[in-house]
């Protein structure tokens, strides 16, 4: 072993010198200079799709010696391809030990006019291309050189090629491919090539950047008048909100960044104008990646208000090795942006996270941290890992005063210890324990109560009990709010075995009214997705009246369950936020959960505080329960995953995984995949790009729940609006069967599992067994003793010795378990049996949307809005309609409307004819904006006479100073939308 590597290194010593002796290093003829029947020896010219096109050994134009090679395309349409190309002596190249660096370089010149030139590495075995491209100008040589790093993989049939790209005439010499010094990355240089889009194709299409163009409506363009000297930039617009991606890209190579050490701060800084429109956001982010797997992404969503601003992002290198990295400017609104001067340095300084896996938590906490009267705690056991030397502990009222506090000190460093701590004698409510050390600040908070919660608990095994009876959560995540099948929709989900369904926003008492009934009708239990943390100047006595207001508008709604808060640490909520509502809402809305869900990428090794598995943790304990969503159709493809495993079973490792995160105390509901990645983009599935198949959903489902989940949660287009398809149909068997299945382990109490081989999942309560092989390749035999049934068919099962297929899941009964296969669904006419003056349809109001000029957007704020108008005479008809973001509260001529206008999404309908009089009438609003954006837009149809919001609405910070609203487009504008829900209220 020792003879071959030292064989290794002198031959990497002999190339290296050869390289330096010789233009051509491992290359054949590398100058072009012995031709054979007329041209270079041991090169070979390939053409594609050409017409009219010419590659020829040049012998006047040279740069060394006395022939160069070159490409001209003269096909009008500059498309196909004409390269030039030499295979790589496998004999040298093999020998080279993983890590050597390489250089493939060659000296370009373009006649008559600028043409793009490229050149670059390629293995088809090893599925690797390496690209550098540049834009020549015409009269003088340019260096192309391109380097990467030799990996561990196997490099056959490689090749080195030389291409021109469009039209245009190019001449290539002196060629060079061999061994190198590893590049050194030189500090403050810009890695960004072209960064103004000054060099620019024949189409005016700026060189080295990609055009990303799936948003049909969308255009992209060079854009002028940038902030300096420059005449271009990178342009983008489109006239509807771009769901599918629009705007620009490059591509840096590994090679770029070599000399930048792993942490190291780094800067992306560029220019950008939304054309004096606050409302157009422009997100710029950095993805790294390792060939198709994804490393980490950093970056976020900019605006500017008038002009052009100088935007920037810092974050540290990665500490993963990657192949590539793109930078990417995508539109997320409709409107019109440019963006110019784009910078990549390492410059700057991050700052500075404690991301730690130091912690402090309660042991053995009962479920959902409550105790109910008689039982109650006198001592409490805590389990710490700290890196200083004392522990302060507070106990207090949550959004009260403080009872206690304990000193603990002689704490060893970084080790795991346990101290018990005795309560003072506690009243029935709620309470908060505080745990300071050095940087740490954790927290726990507890409840003592005479009764149960009346609406939702947990079992100590943590499966949901809801009013009494134990449930097992299949759920849809925002059902109601997708598709074109409306309430027939949910009664198909009904039918398929959904019994939990989300909602975005209640919309006041009408709306509750009408989730009321649509709940009871098709027996849903109900969940609300709002952000804990998104309010973070929102406490105390502001934060206890939302959610006092919320929990009021929730017991209108006989099975609602609880509140669910998506992504935070991703998100990057502040923790303090999260954690602040969290314990409010178990404060004043105790019979309901709070559920946080994480991004999968929350084993984040470069270094990013929101994907590492201690911050994760940190909001994963601010909630009842916890989980990840994650999607692995196609295996190995969708770049959802960071975790090591890419195939189906990375579905029970992230269960694993929130199990850990919490010490396995608290219910984990896994979020799974009802789709295809392509329509997330709302293109249609494709072959490449499938929804899961039946035995992947099934499969998903088991690898989740022998992994410990309690609850599975659906997520996806393909569920949402493809109701009547063949594959909802085997969707609907899957759920049905999970829902047969729960009836029984939720009736039964867990079991002694039985010895089964590694990569094999098992789930053992009272009258069930479930056995799943998690390996997609290989068998796995297991042994089974007893009396059983298989799920679905109900067959007898034969005891002994049985071969799990691959990916195979087998349900086994005590008793017969025999379920019907599912019929597709047709659609029906539904309708709700109660009348609740809410439709779930769309109605685009004839007004503009109004904003104050100086805020369009921000915190918690009160404004006010104001139009006058003159009507001829008193009328007999009058329908105003009217919604705002967040929340308006009405009045005309001073008197006000019955109920509050919530939620952009809902459309107000008020029959105020009574109110109206001849000659001047004023409508006025009290605007609450909670966060976000904040806009208000209305019509009024007085007898045929219209009144709209637009230029005539005056608004007012202060209510005191009046000026003319920035008016921002008709529905369905940005970054409004289209809304859902029309709300009939009584004649005022």
């Amino acid at each position: 072993m020792k003879y071959r590597f030292f064989l290794a290194a002198a031959l990497l010593g002999i190339l290296s010198v050869r390289g330096a002796e010789s233009p051509g290093g491992m290359l054949t003829n590398a100058s072009f200079e012995e031709l054979k029947d007329g041209r270079p020896a041991g090169w070979r010219i390939i053409r594609y799709g050409l017409a009219g096109d010419t590659h020829k050994t040049e012998t006047e134009t040279v740069l060394d010696g006395t022939h160069a090679v070159s490409l001209e395309n003269t096909d009008p349409r500059g498309t196909g391809m004409l390269i030039w190309g030499q295979s790589v002596p496998a004999g040298k190249f093999n020998v080279l030990p993983a890590g050597t660096w390489l250089e493939l370089s060659a000296w370009v010149r373009a006649e008559g006019k600028p043409a793009q030139a490229k050149i670059y590495f390629e293995s088809v075995k090893a599925r690797k291309t390496i690209v550098k491209r540049r834009l020549i100008s015409p009269g003088n040589w340019e260096k192309i050189v391109l380097k990467f790093e030799k990996g561990k993989i196997d490099y056959l049939n490689s090749n080195v090629y030389l291409q021109l790209e469009g039209k245009g005439k190019i001449i290539f010499d002196k060629v060079f491919f061999g061994p190198t010094a590893k590049p050194e990355y030189a500090k403050g240089s810009n890695l960004i090539a072209n960064p103004g889009a000054e060099q620019q194709d024949a189409k005016g299409v700026p060189v080295l950047w990609k055009q990303i163009k799936h948003q049909p409506e969308g255009k992209l363009f060079s854009g002028e008048n940038g902030p300096g000297s420059g005449k271009a930039s990178f342009g983008f617009s489109c006239p509807v909100n771009p769901i599918k991606p629009l705007g620009w890209g490059i591509r840096l190579e590994g090679a770029d960044f070599a000399g930048i050490a792993p942490q190291v701060p780094m800067t992306i800084s560029f220019d950008l104008t939304t054309f004096a429109n606050p409302a157009v956001q422009v997100r710029c982010y950095a993805e790294f990646m390792d060939e198709d797997r994804f490393i980490g992404t950093f970056g976020g969503n900019f605006s500017v208000y008038a002009g052009w601003e100088r935007k920037s992002f810092t974050f540290p290198m990665p500490g993963r090795k990657f192949t590539h990295c793109w930078v990417y400017f995508m539109l997320k609104t409709e409107g019109k942006a440019c963006v110019d001067n784009v910078a990549f340095k390492q410059e700057g300084s991050i700052k500075k996270h404690t991301v730690s896996d130091d912690y402090c938590r309660v042991k053995d906490i009962p479920p959902r941290r409550t105790w109910i009267a008689p039982e109650k705690p006198e001592k409490l056991e805590l389990e710490f890992k700290l890196s200083g030397p004392e522990l302060t502990v507070s106990l207090a009222e949550i959004n009260g005063k403080t009872l206690k506090t304990w000193k603990l000190d002689s704490i060893r460093k970084g080790k795991v210890e346990t101290r018990t701590i005795t309560l003072p004698a506690l009243r029935e409510g709620a309470y908060v324990l505080d745990f300071e050390s050095g940087a740490l600040r954790d927290c726990e908070w507890f409840a003592l109560r005479k009764n149960r919660p009346a609406g939702v608990h947990f079992t100590r095994d943590r499966y949901m009990v809801f009013k009494g009876k134990p449930v097992f959560p299949i759920a849809m995540a925002h059902p109601n709010l997708r598709g074109d099948s409306g309430l027939d929709g949910l009664r198909v989900y009904s039918e398929s075995g959904i019994n939990m369904i989300s909602e975005y926003e209640i919309a006041g008492k009408a709306h509750a009214e009408y989730l009321n009934a649509m709940c009871n009708q098709f027996g849903f239990m109900l969940w609300l997705k709002e952000e804990f943390g998104a309010r973070p100047h929102q406490r105390g006595e502001a934060l206890r009246r939302h959610i006092e207001k919320l929990a009021g508008l929730a017991k209108l709604i006989d099975n609602f369950a609880g509140f669910q808060s998506d992504e935070a640490a991703w998100n990057l909520w502040p923790l303090e936020s999260v954690r602040r509502h969290s314990m409010f809402r178990f404060k004043y809305a105790p019979d309901y959960y709070t559920w946080q869900c994480n991004a999968p990428r929350m084993t984040d090794k470069t270094g990013n505080p929101r994907s590492s598995f201690d911050v994760v943790r940190r909001y994963a304990l601010a909630a009842d329960v916890t989980g990840a969503d994650i999607y692995p159709v196609p295996e190995g493809k969708a770049s959802h995953n960071n975790l090591p495993n890419q195939t189906l079973s990375c579905v029970g490792d992230y269960t694993d995984l929130v199990r850990k995160m919490v010490w396995d105390d608290r219910p984990v509901w896994m979020v799974l995949q009802a789709m295809s990645w392509r329509e997330e983009r709302l293109e249609p599935p494709n072959s490449e790009w499938p929804r899961p198949t039946k035995d992947q959903l099934r499969f998903m489902v088991w690898n989740a729940v022998t992994h410990g989940a309690t609850g599975i949660c659906w997520y996806g287009h393909g569920a949402w609006t493809d109701q009547y398809s063949e594959w909802y149909r085997q969707f609907a068997e899957v759920n049905l069967e999970l829902a047969a299945a729960a009836k029984i382990m939720l009736s039964g109490k867990t079991e002694a599992a039985p010895a089964v081989p590694e990569k094999v999942g098992v789930l053992a309560r009272t009258g069930i067994r479930v056995f799943v092989n998690e390996s997609g390749k290989k068998e796995a035999d297991i042994d089974v003793t007893g009396t059983w049934f298989i799920c679905p068919t109900g067959e007898a099962f034969r005891q002994g010795r049985h071969t799990l297929k691959p990916y195979e899941v087998l349900i086994l009964t005590a008793q017969p378990l025999k379920l019907a296969p599912v019929k597709r669904f047709e659609r029906r006419k539904t309708t709700l049996t109660a009348a609740t003056g809410v439709e779930q349809t769309p109605v685009l109001i004839d007004g503009e949307w109004v904003a104050h000029p100086q805020f369009l957007k921000g915190g918690e704020k009160t404004l006010s809005v104001r139009q006058k108008f003159v009507l001829p005479a008193k009328p007999k008809t009058a329908v105003l309609r009217l919604a705002a973001d967040d929340s308006a509260a009405v009045s005309v001529n001073g008197r006000p409307l019955s109920e509050e206008c919530v939620s952009h999404f809902n459309v107000n309908r008020f029959n105020i004819s009574s109110l109206l009089k001849q000659g001047e009438n004023v409508i006025e609003c009290r605007l609450l904006n909670k966060f976000g954006y904040c806009g208000l837009v209305f019509d009024l149809n007085a007898d045929g006479t219209v009144i709209r919001s637009g230029k005539e609405t005056q608004i007012s910070l202060d209510g005191k100073n009046w000026v003319q609203t920035r008016c921002c487009g008709k529905p369905p504008t940005s970054p409004w939308g289209k809304p859902t829900l029309l709300t009939n209220h009584p004649k005022q």
